[in-house]
């Protein structure tokens, strides 16, 4: 399948690539079907892309360049639609903004993707936490230790990997 990003330009990407949100995001629940794509190779960043709409896409970031030891708790009922069987299935992604000339990259702590690794099903969940920055400032030092998000998407059939510790 070919989708045609005003971000990134023409991507081939297979039907098992997609990310489904069954309830879409938060404000835009008509959003629904997602691939994630690498931000660039030396860039710990994702772009995660909708495939019925070439306008909208949104960059995520693993939890880890915004904050060490990033562990959430949500209600079973919140991730029931995951259909988890194991914690590892599950990868954390924080959406991430973007500053004018890419200086100031923020991510919003609070409100989290996640996303079964095996089923390829995501939800978006809000966490009442005031601990939990709306607005983090990424970390330099481990942004330019992070790995990027090239071993999360699923390219040439390389398994995706859980971002939950």
């Amino acid at each position: 399948m070919r989708i045609e990003s005003s971000r990134v330009g023409t991507v081939e990407i297979r039907e098992e690539d997609i990310i489904h949100f069954p309830s879409g995001l938060i404000g835009l629940n008509r959003y629904r079907r997602f691939v994630l794509l690498e931000f660039a190779q030396d860039v710990p960043l994702g772009w995660l892309q909708s495939v019925d709409d070439p306008n909208f896409g949104l960059p995520v970031a693993e939890p880890g360049i915004y904050v060490r030891d990033y562990a959430i708790e949500t209600a079973a009922s919140e991730v029931a639609e995951l259909g988890l069987e194991h914690p590892d299935d599950c990868a954390i992604l924080i959406v991430t903004t973007i500053g004018a000339g890419g200086v100031i990259v923020t991510g919003n702590l609070r409100a989290p993707l996640l996303v079964n690794v095996e089923r390829r099903i995501g939800r978006q969940v809000v966490l009442d936490r005031d601990d939990l920055d709306l607005r983090a400032l990424v970390d330099p030092v481990a942004f330019s230790q992070a790995p990027t998000l090239g071993k999360m998407t699923r390219t040439e059939g390389t398994p995706v990997e859980s971002a939950v510790s």
